[in-house]
């Protein structure tokens, strides 16, 4: 769930959840804090793997690929998608605050729950946009971390991964190919192919 730092400043910018799935079984959940001491509104904008508009059900609202939010100070508001398409469907999701709203806190809570039972979740907190960031990686014991990145520019990118030792300076290897990201584009790549 969402931990809020409540020593930092308020954040006025625009948030992005780097993963999005619904459907086959999945759904996905995001759940916002407000930690200040007035509303908080704005939109979420989901995105496939393409950088298209992806159309989402709510569970018990309506299909759209944008949705408006309201969280009343130190409230807490709570999206799910209804993982209807019979095939998932993935992407990311950008939360853009309102003008003067600061950016509430969120994560997105991936379940997967084929015939109504809950089988496995994660949960992958919200990022602000960057283009560096570190990621533990672990490949020991048959684990192969997967990495999810989304684009949040107007422009193609072509992002390389770096690889480094435990000390952090290291280099331990470079991708054999960068990963290419088309405008507002997503993709889910694993460490270890």
């Amino acid at each position: 769930m969402p931990v809020a730092d409540l020593t930092k400043r308020l954040s006025y910018e625009a948030v992005y959840f780097p993963y999005l799935v619904d459907g086959g079984g999945y759904t996905t959940s995001l759940v916002l804090s407000n930690t200040s001491n007035k509303t908080e509104q704005g939109i979420l904008r989901m995105f496939d793997d393409s950088g298209e508009a992806m159309v989402v059900a709510q569970a018990g609202g309506l299909s759209d690929s944008s949705f408006r939010y309201s969280i009343p100070p130190n409230g807490i508001f709570h999206f799910q998608t209804m993982g209807f398409p019979e095939l998932p469907k993935t992407g990311w999701v950008q939360m853009i605050p309102a003008s003067y709203s600061p950016a509430p806190i969120g994560a997105v809570v991936i379940g997967y729950n084929p015939a109504e039972a809950l089988i496995s979740e994660a949960c992958i907190p919200s990022v602000l946009a960057t283009t560096h960031a570190r990621v533990y990686a672990d490949l020991s014991n048959n684990r192969n971390t997967g990495l999810t990145i989304s684009n949040v520019s107007a422009d193609d990118a072509s992002i390389t991964v770096v690889a480094y030792k435990t000390d952090g300076f290291t280099i331990a290897g470079i991708s054999e190919k960068s990963i290419k990201l088309r405008a507002k584009g997503h993709a889910t790549v694993f460490v270890d192919p």
